[in-house]
Order: C-alpha cells, then sequence, then structure tokens
C-alpha cells in the first residue's frame, strides 16, 4: 500500500513509460524476482496501484526522487547520438559473441545495415560479423567479412594497431580451422611482424599469436620452430599468471618433444600440464594429456607406468561419460600391447578404434590407427594385408595437412617395406618422410 491517498495511478503509469522511453530501457529492464514483467505492464497502464516498495525501487531505477516521478517533473535526458547508440548495440553484438550467444549476435547487428553505419564503426562490424561465422563454422563468409574490416581499418589512419591484428588473427583462425595450417601462419606471420615492430604491446594477444603459431607449426611439422613460439606463449602466461594457458602450453611442448624423441622433457611437461588441469577440474583435458604421456611412456619402454595412465584415463571417461575419448584410450592400448608383442590383445583395442573413427569420419585418427593394425599384421606374418592398411591409411591422410600424423605413418610403411625387401620402394618413402621434416 502507498501512503499518497492522492496519487494518480494513470498518470504515474505513464511518467514510468515516458522515464523509460528517456534513459532507453525495455520494459523487462525494470522487471525483476519481485516485479515481474506483468507487474510493470500493468503499472504503466495504470491498472495497478503501486506499493510504496515499488516507488522506491523504481525511482531508484529511474534515477528520480519519487515525487519528481509522481509529478512529472525533471530535467530532460539529452538523446543520444546516432553513433553512440550505434556503438552500443555494436558492444551488445561483441559481448553476446564473447559469451558464444552467436543468434543474438545475429539480432544485435540485424538492428541496422553496415552502409548505414557511421563510417568509423563499419570496420568493428565487419570484424564481428567475421568472428561469428568463424565460430558458425562458414569460413568463406567469414574471410569476405573479415578482408572487409581490414580493408575499412586501414583507411582510418587512426586506427589502433591491435585492431587491425585482432582481424588478421581472425583470418588466420578461419583458415586453422580448415586444417590448411600453411596458410593461416601466413596471417599470423604477418601479425608476429607487428608484435616485433612494437605495434602491440598486449600480453594476452601476444600470447594468442605464438599459441597459434606454434601448434599449427606442430601441425605442419616443424617441431623446432613451434617449441620456440611456445616458450615465448610460456613467459607471457607464467608472468600473467594465466594457468590455463600454461597447461595448454605444457600439453603442446609434451607433444613436440616427443616427436624430438626428447622423452624426459615430454614427461616433465606433460605432467605438469595435468596436474594444472585436475587444479581447474578440467577433466576432459586430464584424459588427453593422460593418453598422451601414456605413448611418451611407451616410447620409452616404461610399459607399467603406462598401462597406469591409459587405465586413469579410461576411469574418468566412465565416471564422466566422455565417449569420444575412448577410442584414444583404445589406440593406446593397442599400441601398448604390440609394444609388449602381445599381438591379439593390441589387435582387439586397434579394431575397436578403427570401428569407432570409422563411424566417426576422423580422418587423421582412422590412417593413424589403420597403420598401427598393420605394424600389428606384419608382425604375425600378413604382409599383403598389412601393405594395404598402410597405403588406406596414407590415401586418408593425404586428404588432411596433419604432417606430424603422414610422417609417421610414411615412415611406418617404409620400415614394412624394408622389412619385406622392398628397398627400393622403401626409400621412396624414406625421401617423403625427410621432405615433410625440411618443409
Amino acid at each position: 500500500m502507498n501512503d499518497n491517498p492522492g496519487l494518480n495511478v494513470a498518470q504515474l503509469g505513464s511518467n514510468i513509460r515516458k522515464r523509460r522511453y528517456e534513459l532507453q530501457l525495455k520494459q523487462q529492464d525494470l522487471a525483476n524476482s519481485t516485479y515481474p514483467l506483468s507487474y510493470i505492464k500493468a503499472i504503466e497502464k495504470g491498472l495497478q496501484e503501486p506499493d510504496n516498495p515499488f516507488l522506491r525501487y523504481v525511482s531508484n531505477r529511474l534515477m528520480l526522487t519519487i515525487s519528481d516521478l509522481e509529478g512529472g517533473t525533471w530535467p530532460k535526458v539529452p538523446r543520444k547520438s546516432l553513433k553512440v547508440r550505434q556503438e552500443a548495440q555494436l558492444l551488445d553484438a561483441h559481448l553476446a559473441l564473447e559469451t558464444h550467444q552467436f543468434d543474438k549476435v545475429g539480432i544485435f547487428l540485424g538492428k541496422f545495415k553496415a552502409d548505414k553505419l557511421h563510417a568509423t564503426l563499419q570496420p568493428a562490424y565487419y570484424a564481428i560479423l567475421g568472428e561469428t561465422q568463424i565460430e558458425l563454422g562458414n569460413y568463406e563468409a567469414a574471410r569476405t567479412a573479415l578482408q572487409k574490416a581490414l580493408e575499412l581499418y586501414k583507411n582510418y589512419p587512426e586506427t589502433d594497431p591491435l585492431h587491425i591484428e585482432r582481424v588478421r588473427n581472425c583470418l588466420g583462425v578461419s583458415y586453422g580451422r580448415e586444417q590448411n595450417f600453411s596458410k593461416a601462419v601466413e596471417h599470423w606471420k604477418v601479425c608476429l611482424n607487428a608484435i616485433a615492430d612494437s605495434l602491440i604491446q598486449d600480453d594476452r594477444f601476444r600470447m594468442k599469436i605464438y599459441l597459434n603459431l606454434s601448434s599449427s607449426y606442430s601441425q605442419l611439422g616443424e617441431i623446432k620452430q613451434a617449441i620456440v613460439y611456445y616458450r615465448e606463449a610460456a613467459i607471457i602466461a607464467k608472468r600473467t599468471q594465466e594457468d590455463s594457458k600454461l597447461a595448454a602450453i605444457c600439453w603442446g611442448l609434451g607433444v613436440c618433444y616427443r616427436a624430438e624423441k626428447n622423452y624426459p622433457k615430454a614427461k616433465i611437461n606433460l605432467i605438469k600440464g595435468i596436474k594444472l588441469y585436475k587444479q581447474a577440474d578440467d577433466n576432459k583435458s586430464v584424459v588427453s594429456l593422460n593418453i598422451l604421456l601414456a605413448c611418451v611412456l611407451i616410447d620409452n619402454g616404461e610399459y607399467i607406468e603406462a598401462e597406469k595412465y591409459l587405465l586413469e584415463a579410461k576411469d574418468i571417461s566412465v565416471q564422466h561419460g566422455f565417449d569420444s575419448f575412448y577410442k584414444n584410450v583404445d589406440v593406446n592400448m593397442a599400441y601398448l600391447y604390440f609394444s609388449l608383442q602381445q599381438w591379439e590383445k593390441a589387435q582387439h583395442y586397434v579394431n575397436l578404434a578403427i570401428n569407432q573413427n570409422r563411424q566417426d569420419e576422423d580422418k587423421v585418427n582412422l590412417g593413424y590407427s589403420l597403420s598401427q593394425l598393420g605394424r600389428i599384421k606384419l608382425a604375425m606374418g600378413e604382409n599383403e594385408y598389412a601393405l594395404k592398411l598402410f597405403e588406406e591409411a596414407i590415401e586418408l591422410l593425404e586428404l588432411t595437412e596433419a604432417k606430424e600424423a603422414i610422417k609417421t605413418v610414411y615412415l611406418r610403411y617404409a620400415e614394412a617395406l624394408e622389412s619385406m625387401g622392398r628397398m627400393q620402394d622403401a626409400t621412396v618413402f624414406y625421401r617423403k618422410v625427410n621432405d615433410l621434416v625440411l618443409v
């Protein structure tokens, strides 16, 4: 109940609506758990008599005294300029993008046409549109928008270089998501030049570029270069105390050191990564690193410890319902039993992985799994079948840019051919391995 018996309910509702319009608020912006939207609508229509707590709440929300709200007397709020309103809408779109609400991004951007935007806001519009298209998997559309943003940003001499390089980074990401790592690296190298020229001081962005380059160089088989950039990223992650980034860097370094057969360093980094992911309660990453660490241990002949990490990965996957991880555990259980020369067990596990990879249409992991079965069949004396498996694996992997996986399978095939006395054919694939290393 309110303390003003002479209160004009209809006029009050009109005043609330008028003030709300001035502040560019929606009815929903005034609603809360105590005063739902239906209550606000009834108040504004003069159908509901407000109580004193509501008058205190709404006057505070509308930045007025109760007497000013009741009397309809307050200084006018200057209407925001078109540019300011458009900036606010673009900020809403950006926040929706950051929180992965891509449908909302479309709603916010759809409130205006790009050519009707204030000229200085058009590059931001295209940048947000391009990044959203990347997240939706529309890479060509993304690149069209991002190139437009890049062109527009360059037209303004006052543009912060960071805005330009963020767009260029997104162009790299669009290619990286398509596993076109060579093209992605071209864009990230330009970002790197801006960093080297001290045009970019933002630590987070610098670390992002180092990580993008390192992961792509790793995929391209340029391991030493990848390690250089992972180390640069690690320096920033430690300084800024970003443990999640540091965990990812440890993961990448583990992959690289394994490729270089530096098993002690690989083991140190992977164990550190597992510890950081456990602290963050990121169980999927813990499973992935357990599997990778098991591979490193198998490579180094530490079979008992490797089995422990694989079984832990399986237990966590079952506990949390991570079905997609089973095939990765299975193929590496096969690798473990292959290394122990237990052919039947190895064959059982690798077949489980192959079936799942075929179902998932996962070319990289299917190719790797087929090559593992090829090694098993070769050890069991089924030479011709083994060669067919290697050839199918190579055919699949050559459709991708996963050069480290391709190099591994080329090497396995060359070793298989050599073991069968086909040295001339084996030499062809040894040369292919060397060509990939020298890229």
